[in-house]
This record gives structure tokens, C-alpha cells and sequence, in this order.
């Protein structure tokens, strides 16, 4: 049996895959459905449309949110409220985006673990 792939856009893959490679200690995981995780909490993922959402705090959400003009991902049917959307153009720039990648692990790195 073939193993499952990602069926998003291959562009935005490598973007999400070099943004990960890019803090040391952050491995992603799933292979059709990419993710990081850290204590049993998803941090971060990209999906089928290739839109990646990260988890922050609710007032690094807030800050998020105004200051990229982005929303909360809405997945099957349902809001995901610990998340926030990255903007395609902000996936992009990677040098201002990875502060924000890392404020995510960290974050979750608060919580108790699952």
C-alpha cells in the first residue's frame, strides 16, 4: 500500500518545510497532513489549500491578527480558535515570520503536557 502524500500546493509545502528546517530542534511531522508538535499539541500545520496556522497565545493572537490583517483557520466545518492563519505573502518572508514560528513552540511549551 503507498503511503499518503500531501495533495496541497508543492510551493507552499517547501516554504512550511524550510520555515521548520529553519529553527533548530522543530521536526515536522505527517506526511499528508504536515504538523509540529510539542507535548502532544499541534503547533503549527499546513493544509490541503496550503495555508499554514500556528497556535499562539491569545494575546500573541490578537497581535497576530492586526497586525497581518489574517483570521482564525477554519478546518472541516470548525473554528480553530488557538490558531491563527499566516498569510501567504508572510510565508514568503520567512525572516519575519520565524520570530512567530518560535513564539508558538514556546508557547505551547507552557502547557501541560497531553
Amino acid at each position: 500500500m503507498a503511503k499518503a502524500k500531501y495533495q496541497g500546493p508543492a510551493d507552499r509545502l517547501t516554504l512550511y518545510d524550510e520555515l521548520v528546517a529553519s529553527v533548530e530542534g522543530i521536526d515536522r511531522k505527517g506526511a499528508a497532513n504536515p504538523y509540529t508538535s510539542r507535548n502532544g499539541y499541534m503547533t503549527s500545520f499546513i493544509d490541503k489549500a496550503g495555508e499554514v496556522s500556528l497556535r499562539l497565545s491569545r494575546a500573541d493572537q490578537a497581535e497576530f491578527i492586526e497586525s497581518y490583517d489574517t483570521r482564525i483557520p477554519v478546518q472541516y466545518g470548525k473554528n480553530m480558535p488557538d490558531f491563527v492563519v499566516v498569510p501567504n505573502d508572510l510565508l514568503e518572508r520567512q525572516d519575519e515570520l520565524r520570530p512567530w514560528f518560535v513564539r508558538s513552540w514556546e508557547f505551547v511549551g507552557t502547557l501541560d503536557p497531553k
